[in-house]
């Protein structure tokens, strides 16, 4: 009896063993690839900015069959917990799972869990000096703070000795005006306003008026791509203000164009060089893929490329995903010029001071 207890034990043990490899390898390794949980607001609020940067990750895939990514989509519905418990859902068993994510707050939640299942995250969208990148688990691969301050605030100092700040009251918004209020007080600049504004609340009049009483020579926002950023454009115009509008990265967001069209007119932005090496195969068939895209992308998610490509060279080199690596990797090639990074999760994009032609087109700013 006590035998063919134990060998049922044996039996069942093997089987279980066969099945969770099998499972394991299912999650962690598919034809020799590592997969990869690329977390985006597929839903939510910020929907279509999540679907863009899907398709270009799509794009990316299609150009690189012999890649050693498996991507894996996972929605965060653009909520914190609700990203968590699907990151938890999706990774059951992976031991040390590598994540891409997006947006400051969903990041902000993901990376300390991530790096308890001794896994690695990669952020974009996502708001430098929030001290994230202390997390030694975690590097940004895109635009973000660091960049702002070489090209966007410089031409704010340099051009403007007042001015007003608006704000969205999340980490992207608060981070980025907490970096600028120094550096302008630093400069001995005279901030006249600052408006926090609730990204829920649509209807963005009564800040934009307050900001307007003092006549400030400009405005400059930071925000997420959200509608409440948009309507914010909108307001001023209306109103009548004449000064100057200034704001992010964000603003090169095809998603921002086609709603607002002609409200981008004379508004400055940061943005990375749409200018790359056209006799790099690789990058004109990605470019021309992302033109003739059914969604009308926009390149504001060339950054895709760059995470892509970058995390992929770390895998085919049987490297260990750190930010040491990413030290000594140094520079990257990215689609729009080199990546520098710093080794401390953060790095300095290729950034430069731009505007909307009335087509819609990015072209960089005229001094």
């Amino acid at each position: 009896m006590i035998k063919k207890l134990l060998i049922g034990l044996i039996v069942a043990v093997c089987v279980f063993a066969i099945g969770y490899n099998a499972w394991k390898s299912e999650h962690q390794n598919t034809n020799g690839k590592r997969r990869v949980y690329a977390i985006l607001p597929l839903t939510g609020v910020i929907a279509k900015e999540g679907q863009d940067i899907k398709a270009t990750m799509d794009i990316w895939m299609k150009l690189h069959p012999e890649t050693k990514i498996d991507l894996v989509y996972v929605d965060s519905e653009s909520q914190p917990m609700k990203a968590v418990t699907a990151f938890q859902q999706a990774t059951l068993g992976d031991t040390n799972p590598l994540v891409i994510s997006s947006v400051t707050p969903v990041t902000a939640a993901l990376v300390p869990v991530v790096a308890k299942s001794k896994g690695f995250t990669v952020g974009m969208l996502v708001a430098d000096g929030t001290k994230l990148e202390q997390n030694g688990q975690f590097q940004i691969i895109a635009p973000g703070i660091t960049s702002e301050k070489n090209v966007l605030f410089p031409y704010i100092l340099d051009n403007f000795d007042d001015f007003s700040i608006m704000y969205s009251n999340e980490e992207l918004g608060r981070s980025s005006m907490t970096e600028f209020k120094k550096a302008a007080l630093a400069a001995h600049k005279n901030i006249l306003d600052i408006e926090a504004i609730d990204l829920r609340n649509l209807d963005t009049r009564i800040e934009v008026l307050k900001v307007m009483e003092k006549n400030p020579k400009a405005i400059i926002i930071f925000s997420q791509p959200t509608v409440s950023y948009m309507n914010i454009f909108k307001n001023l115009k209306n109103y009548g203000y004449k000064g100057r509008i200034i704001t992010g990265g964000q603003f090169s967001s095809k998603n921002v164009f086609d709603n607002l069209n002609e409200y981008t007119s004379g508004v400055v932005f940061s943005a990375s060089p749409l200018e790359y090496d056209t006799h790099n195969q690789d990058k004109e068939k990605y470019m021309e893929m992302i033109s003739q895209h059914k969604g009308n992308l926009y390149p504001m998610y060339i950054f895709t490329y760059d995470i892509l490509t970058v995390m992929d060279y770390i895998l085919k080199n049987n490297l260990p995903f750190t930010q040491e690596t990413f030290q000594q990797i140094g520079k990257l090639d990215g689609f729009s010029g080199d990546i520098t990074f710093q080794g401390n999760g953060l790095c300095i994009y290729p950034y430069q001071l731009s505007q909307y032609n009335a087509d819609g087109k990015i072209i960089p700013l005229k001094k």
